[in-house]
This record gives structure tokens, sequence and C-alpha cells, in this order.
């Protein structure tokens, strides 16, 4: 069970606060030596502030493949139904589907070098609008010691709304610091 507090400002007069959580029930298997699986199915739910987005719930699932062709690769398979909220062309709760496909290579023992690539499919509350969305990562991690990491990355999203006015390309570079115990 996953649980959550979102604080987001959105737009002026109409916040994107809400709370939520997500029950998945499933399980994970070694599908082969090489393969391993995690599958869940449950129920999400997402409660705006904002009375005009609502609450967003039903099913939801989640399914994680990985396949380990060798010591240094992983590939990397998601597909998972989440419910999120946007900012960047209005200010909405969405239901999105979404699947990944990415890959880590273990360039050294504290260097990994990820990319993936994603599809998703937006579906919109409180507007007549559905968007699909492809993206794309690239990122270099480095890690410190077992405490902490530092890393690199580049995301390209390209969104295709039903309405034009909502439709975009974005590049983003950032830098990560994480810090686990």
């Amino acid at each position: 069970m996953e649980g959550n507090q979102r604080n987001i400002r959105g737009t002026p007069g109409q916040t994107l606060d809400s709370q939520g959580y997500r029950a998945l029930s499933g399980f994970t298997v070694g599908l082969t030596s090489l393969i391993s699986g995690e599958f869940g199915a449950g129920h999400v739910q997402q409660r705006f502030d904002d009375l005009s987005i609502g609450t967003i719930e039903g099913p939801s699932y989640r399914a994680m493949l990985t396949w380990r062709p060798t010591r240094l690769l992983d590939v990397h398979f998601k597909a998972e139904q989440i419910v999120t909220e946007t900012s960047d062309t209005s200010s909405t709760g969405v239901l999105a589907n979404a699947l990944q496909l990415g890959l880590d290579y273990e360039l050294r023992r504290n260097v990994i070098v990820s990319l993936a690539g994603g599809y998703e499919n937006d579906r919109f509350f409180g507007q007549q609008r559905k968007d699909k969305v492809i993206t794309s990562d690239a990122r270099i991690k480095y890690l410190i010691n077992r405490y902490g990491a530092v890393s690199l990355f580049h995301r390209y999203t390209e969104r295709n709304s039903d309405i034009p006015a909502f439709s975009f390309d974005k590049h983003q570079v950032g830098i990560n610091v994480t810090a686990q115990f």
C-alpha cells in the first residue's frame, strides 16, 4: 500500500493539493534464472481539495519484468495505472496508463548508466481531454557510498493532446542528490 499527501500550487485560485492511496495485492515470481516479475492489482484513490476535480478512483494495476542477460545489464519493462496531476497545461487530475522500457548498465562498480523510453495515455478529470505522452530518459548515476548518490539526467517529453493548445515538447536537464539510510 502506498499513501501520499501532495501539496501543489496549481494555478491562481485552483489548487492541486490532494491526498490518496494505491493498494495493490500481487506476487513476485522468478520466471527463469534470468527473468523475474512482479504483478499486482488493486484500487487507487486520489481526493483533490478542488471540488471541480473531486475524487479519482477505481481499479489499478502494476506489472514489472526484469531481464538480467549479463551481470552488468538489467532490462526493465513496467506497465501501471496511476493517478497524477498536471499544472503544465491546466490544473486537473489525471488517470494515467503508462508503459516503460529501460535498461541499466553498470559501467563501473559505482557508475550506472540508464536509458528508458515510455508511453502514457492520460485521461483528464474535469475536462473532455485525452493526451498521449512519449518520454525518453538518459541518466548517469555515481554511487558515492552505500548512503548517497549523485546523478545527472536528461528527460525529453512529447505531449500530444486532442486539444492542440495543450500539446508541447519539453527538455529537462538536472542533477539529483540522493541520501538513503
